[in-house]
């Protein structure tokens, strides 16, 4: 069995019990028993990975721009270099 406070790891801080206390889950372990606890965990979930998705097109245009500002030919191990060219669309950034 693997340790359930190893790191990292991703947890869903649930809503408050009525007895004043907080459950949290190791929801990469196991998911929350309650429905409306997995519904708002799902939603959680769901919105983080929708923000990393933005994070990274942010990343990978802004990347592609400062490739084009510093390459000029193709660059053994660039990955924007790989197809052997240095004109990457850079969805307008310059």
């Amino acid at each position: 069995m693997t340790d359930p406070l190893a790191l990292p790891a991703l947890f869903f801080h649930g809503s408050e019990q009525l007895d004043g206390t907080h459950v949290i889950h190791p929801v990469d372990r196991c998911a929350p028993e309650d429905p409306r606890e997995r519904a708002l965990c799902r939603a959680l979930l769901q919105h983080a990975l929708a923000l990393l998705d933005d994070a990274e097109r942010e990343r990978c245009i802004h990347s592609a721009a400062i490739h084009q500002q510093h390459h000029t030919s193709p660059v053994t191990g660039c990955p924007w270099c790989a197809g052997g060219t240095t004109n990457v669309n850079t969805g307008g950034l310059t």
